[in-house]
């Protein structure tokens, strides 16, 4: 069975919807754009390497040690910041995209991740995209207060459903953006796949399919609703 929002924590998450919207500063800050791509600084957690810092951002590690003055044989440690040099930026955007996306680089090379998980799980990008938005301005490392996880607001049950249940990869982490991209993608899918309207899907993603099965949905995701379709526009090419 589906771990579902409960009705407080659906109540929170209305006074939470609008706090989580503000400009706020991100793990990995811009650097400047420049034709090759754009300078972002990563925060090294436990467990990292330079390797597989590089093979993450998809650069090579001669640029990454250069970058910061580091040998190849260096030891990095938790909390250490690295500037991560010449990140692939995509260059085709929608027209609309709000300037909270555009103008950081770590939140704008979400959009291909996006618009890959769209097409995984048959999903109109625009509204992953506006979803992802209104929960979280594409910022991976929001928690709530009734503990939701990033990109997707997911709460860490509901995570580990989506991933175990739904996808078959339990491995898949809410903190990674690229999972919570992914798990928050097949959610959608599921809600869509599973109410009748679009609408209640959304409200359902919002406080719970059980709320919204007992009462119907509330005024606040009635309102969640709404704002996901208006916001649509802003991510359509």
């Amino acid at each position: 069975m589906h771990p579902w929002r409960s009705a407080t924590s659906s109540r929170i998450l209305v006074v939470a919807l609008w706090a989580v919207l503000l400009p706020a500063v991100a793990v990995l800050t811009p650097g400047r754009a420049g034709a090759a791509g754009a300078s972002v600084t990563y925060v090294v957690r436990s467990g990292d390497s330079l390797t597989a810092i590089a093979l993450r951002y998809d650069v090579a590690l001669a640029d990454l040690l250069t970058a910061n003055k580091l040998r190849r044989d260096a030891v990095i440690q938790p909390g250490q910041k690295l500037t991560v040099p010449g990140v692939a930026l995509p260059t085709k955007l929608p027209p609309r995209l709000p300037d909270d996306i555009r103008s950081v680089p770590a939140r704008l090379r979400l959009l291909p991740v996006f618009q890959a998980e769209a097409a995984r799980y048959k999903l109109s990008p625009d509204l992953l995209m506006a979803v992802a938005y209104t929960e979280s301005a594409w910022r991976s490392t929001i928690v709530s207060a009734a503990g939701a996880v990033g990109i997707g607001q997911l709460l860490p049950a509901t995570s580990r459903w989506i991933a175990s249940d739904l996808i078959g990869l339990p491995g898949l982490d809410p903190r990674q953006p690229a999972d919570n991209i992914r798990m928050s993608a097949r959610f959608l899918r599921w809600l869509l796949d599973r109410w009748p309207t679009e609408k209640l899907a959304l409200a359902a993603y919002f406080e719970g399919g059980r709320n919204v099965a007992k009462a119907g949905p509330s005024r606040g995701a009635q309102r969640y609703a709404r704002i996901i379709e208006q916001r649509r526009v802003l991510f359509q090419f």
